[in-house]
């Protein structure tokens, strides 16, 4: 199954513009292909639809959560040469 997802790319991280597909698991095998849209990024519009329904508590939450960790995948699964990801 293919879905397509948009994002937009933010201190090496990526972050979707609607939210993903309840069929992804947590730790669930997925590809991702890279498309560069040729347009002007409007941060509002884009924060709006990632903010879109939450309370001004969650927000909170996410912009500290978001603004205090490191690279997406330090720490991770991804970094234990045992993990079995297969």
């Amino acid at each position: 199954m293919i879905q397509v997802v948009e994002a937009f790319f933010k201190e090496g991280k990526f972050i979707p513009l609607d939210p993903l597909p309840e069929t992804i698991q947590d730790l669930q095998r997925v590809r991702i292909t890279i498309e560069v849209l040729e347009s002007k990024v409007d941060v509002i519009e884009i924060l709006g639809k990632v903010f879109k329904g939450m309370s001004e508590e969650d927000i909170d939450d996410v912009v500290k959560i978001a603004t205090t960790r490191g690279p997406f995948f330090t720490g991770r699964i991804a970094d234990d040469p045992d993990a079995n990801l297969s």
